[in-house]
């Protein structure tokens, strides 16, 4: 079966294609992608000289959820390295994430 977590809240459809950029450094957004296929690069990207590539990431990973969490700007792009599908953070589910992290640190 589905883990709760795509289903309750990762409900929109995301399908991207190579350079497509999902997540930029320095941005305050809070979205979170579920990658189902495909292939998508973290990289740092330094004004005059070539991307520094971080890390690889293919189906089955979760990015954009540390900046999420910490309540922080985002530290590193996402691009699509390979043509890619995968689930989208619903803007209107956002909160539900948030306080299903609020409640899970006051059990902690």
């Amino acid at each position: 079966g589905k883990l709760p977590f795509t289903t309750e809240i990762m409900r929109e459809r995301m399908e991207a294609s190579a350079g497509q950029v999902l997540i930029r450094a320095g941005a305050s957004d809070g979205d979170i992608y579920f990658i189902e296929s495909g292939r998508v690069n973290v990289q740092l990207n330094t004004p005059g000289m070539k991307p520094t590539l971080l890390r690889s990431l293919c189906s089955g990973a979760i990015v954009g959820e540390a900046a999420r969490y910490l309540g922080r700007r985002r530290t590193a792009d996402v691009v699509v390295h390979a043509p890619s599908a995968g689930l989208q953070s619903a803007a209107s589910l956002r909160n539900s994430l948030d306080g299903l992290m609020a409640q899970a640190c006051w059990i902690a």
